[in-house]
Parts: C-alpha cells; sequence; structure tokens
C-alpha cells in the first residue's frame, strides 16, 4: 500500500507539476522534462520514467505466474552551470538501490568530456542504452549478463568527426557492503562511425572491461530471459565463482541505419582468471537485432556517445509504429561451471503514441538447456509493456 501511494505520487507529480508552474517565472515543460532557469548561468530539469508490465506464459516449464506490476520509476536531475560543467542524479525507486549515477561532467575542453563519481562505464552498444530507449520490453542475453554496473569512479571520452574512445576506472558502489578491498575495473570502448547523419548511420566499436573483484575474490554471472517478472529468476546462471582472480571481457559491436531500418549485432566474451590452480573459464553470447519503422521515423544516433535513441519526431498524428525482430545467446558452461546454454527469440510491434508514451507488445520464445542436467525446458511469453517518459 505504501509503494502504491508512492507511485500515484509520483506519477501525479510529473504529469500535474507543469500545469502547476507553468506560471512560474523561468520554469518551462518541453521534451526534455520539466526546466528552471533562475538565472542566465544556472538549468536544472526534472525528468521521470515509468514502465508498467504485463506478461503471459503460454508454455511455462518453470511455473511462473502470469502478472501485471510496474517494472520502473525512474527519476533524473540534470543540472548545468554555465556552458561547460553539468551535474546528474538519477535513480530507480523500484530498486534496492535509490541512487544510480551521481556525477559531474565536464566538457569545456575540445573534443574531451570528463565524467567523475558514481558514473555508468560505457560498455558495447546496447548496454548503453537506457531503458527508455530500447524497442524491447528486455535488454539481450549477452547485454543483461556481462553489463556494466554503476562505480565510483571517472571516465574520459575523446572523440573527432569519425572516432570516439572511452576510458574509464571505477571501484566500489555507494551503499554497497563489500568484503576486505574494495573491487577495481578499467574500461575502454573504442568506436569507428565514419556515417552518422538522419539518412544514415553505420558505426562499429570494440569494448574491453577488465574487473578485479573484492576481498571475498568471487564473481558470477546470470540473467533472466528477455523478458521480466517479479518471480522470473535467471536461467543460464554460473552460481557464485569462488577463487576469482580477475575477469576480462570484451564486447564487438556493428550497427547499420538506412532511414527507418536498423540492424545490430554484438557479440561478447568473459574470460575469468582463477587461483588456486583452479582452470580459467570461457563465456559468451551474442545477439542479432533487426526493426523497421512502418510510418518512415528513425532512431537517433548519438555521436560521439555511441548509442540510438527511442525515436526522431513522429511525422503523424496517430503515431509511429515499429516492427523488430531478435535472436539472442548465451553460453554459461566452462569446465566445472555449468551455468546452462540459453536462446531466446523475440518478436516485437511498437506503437509510439508521442514522444512521451509508448507501448511495445512482445513475444519471446526461450530456450534452456540446463548445463548439469542437460534437460531442455521452454517457455512461450507474450508481454505488454507500457512506457511514460518526461
Amino acid at each position: 500500500m505504501k509503494r502504491t501511494r508512492l507511485i500515484i505520487a509520483f506519477l501525479g507529480l510529473i504529469s500535474l507539476a507543469p500545469l502547476a508552474l507553468a506560471k512560474h517565472q523561468g520554469v518551462s515543460w518541453g521534451a526534455g522534462g520539466l526546466t528552471y532557469r533562475p538565472d542566465n548561468y544556472s538549468t536544472f530539469v526534472l525528468s521521470g520514467y515509468a514502465q508498467l508490465e504485463a506478461t503471459k506464459f503460454s508454455r511455462n516449464d518453470f511455473g511462473l505466474k502470469n502478472e501485471i506490476f510496474l517494472h520502473s520509476l525512474e527519476y533524473d536531475i540534470f543540472a548545468t552551470f554555465g556552458q561547460d560543467l553539468h551535474f546528474d542524479l538519477s535513480g530507480d525507486w523500484m530498486k534496492p538501490l535509490k541512487v544510480e549515477t551521481a556525477y559531474v561532467e565536464y566538457d569545456g575542453w575540445k573534443n574531451i568530456i570528463f565524467q567523475v563519481g558514481q558514473i555508468f562505464p560505457n560498455f558495447g552498444l546496447n548496454n548503453t542504452d537506457s531503458t527508455g530507449q530500447l524497442n524491447y520490453v528486455e535488454f539481450n542475453l549477452p547485454s543483461n549478463t556481462f553489463a556494466t554496473d554503476y562505480y565510483l569512479g571517472s571516465t574520459f571520452l575523446i572523440h573527432n568527426k569519425q572516432l570516439s574512445a572511452f576510458f574509464s576506472a571505477f571501484g566500489p558502489r555507494i551503499a554497497v557492503n563489500y568484503d576486505g578491498r574494495y573491487p577495481f575495473g578499467a574500461l575502454t570502448r573504442e568506436i569507428w562511425s565514419p556515417i552518422h547523419n538522419e539518412h544514415q548511420t553505420f558505426e562499429t566499436g570494440i569494448s574491453l572491461w577488465y574487473q578485479k573483484p573484492d576481498g571475498s575474490n568471487t564473481s558470477g554471472w546470470g540473467t533472466v530471459p528477455e523478458v521480466d517478472s517479479r518471480d522470473m529468476t535467471s536461467l543460464a546462471d554460473t552460481g557464485t565463482i569462488l577463487n576469482t582472480r580477475n575477469s576480462l571481457t570484451y564486447d564487438l559491436e556493428i550497427a547499420y541505419q538506412l532511414g527507418p531500418f536498423y540492424v545490430a549485432s554484438e557479440y561478447m566474451s568473459d574470460r575469468v582468471s582463477r587461483l588456486k590452480n583452479n582452470p580459467n573459464l570461457t563465456f559468451s553470447g551474442a545477439y542479432i537485432s533487426t526493426s523497421v519503422f512502418l510510418t518512415g521515423e528513425h532512431h537517433p544516433y548519438q555521436y560521439p556517445e555511441g548509442d540510438f535513441l527511442a525515436v526522431s519526431k513522429i511525422k503523424h498524428s496517430f503515431g509511429a509504429f515499429e516492427l523488430a525482430a531478435r535472436l539472442s545467446r548465451l553460453n554459461l558452461n566452462s569446465h566445472d561451471i555449468r551455468g546452462g546454454r540459453e536462446k531466446n527469440m523475440t518478436l516485437g510491434v511498437n506503437w509510439y503514441f508521442s514522444q512521451h508514451i509508448k507501448l511495445l507488445l512482445n513475444y519471446i520464445d526461450i530456450w534452456f538447456r540446463s548445463g548439469t542436467t542437460h534437460k531442455n525446458k521452454r517457455i512461450n511469453t507474450y508481454a505488454a509493456q507500457l512506457e511514460y517518459l518526461t
């Protein structure tokens, strides 16, 4: 009941605040959210994101329940001081850790952007997207499995007209307890994009992520399928891997967009180095995704950040329609670790009512083979997701 009241209050705030503050000097409401400019030096922007999801399982070897639930309830406060100094604070009220990003950004140098604080290191193409940028109800299998998280650290972005390079170093997370020493990580992502305009985009790149665990010397990989619910558990999952010295994950990415047509693919592999003469491990995954806007829109490409946004300016009063299809695979079996194999096929129809509201309808065929019992299991799922983005 308390959470329900919080959700209603949050949605009411982001929906009615523009009306209540419309006449306040310096306050405006636009596509980016609620903007407040107290003077010519500073700007504050409040935005939010809500995601309501419904799932129905037609073939269900795991006994999962059909349900309707609130998946995400995010907030973002972005401040600009002068032209070059920025601050960002964001989080999700539906997650235990309410604060996700909390960093300062400086972009006053030519072709260089610097961030410090609790950051989200830039790794791969799909992993860089925020939830509201996805054109499926869930991230693909390998991106969800090998995704970076939010860490205290810093990152540099160096770029020119075609090349973009990220360099990050990071340690622990805010409000997380660790065993002994803090974890440490370093990451780089290099992108080559010779074409990126309103009509056509091509980009390819590579990411490398080195991670050393905390004093427990443990690691682990796993993910839910390409649909989520409150009682969904990871199917492919290594469990806790003991005696971990470090891990090195790499990602190869490529994407091409021509008008309303879009195709992208990534291959990811993780190598876990272990202590006490335990064999080293290798896990991997890949996906290919394609989509087309039937109404002529496209996914705008952000350069030098290297990610695709949800939708360009909608051309019709009835909104925009998109068809999407994706194939993913994941292998978490290696030596004595038997996390299993999984394949997902997702078909989607998306209706963008406006720049703020969209409805995603997905059919997901999930195939899982246990690494210990070698038994195959299937889940056929229908999922609907309604999203509101300020």
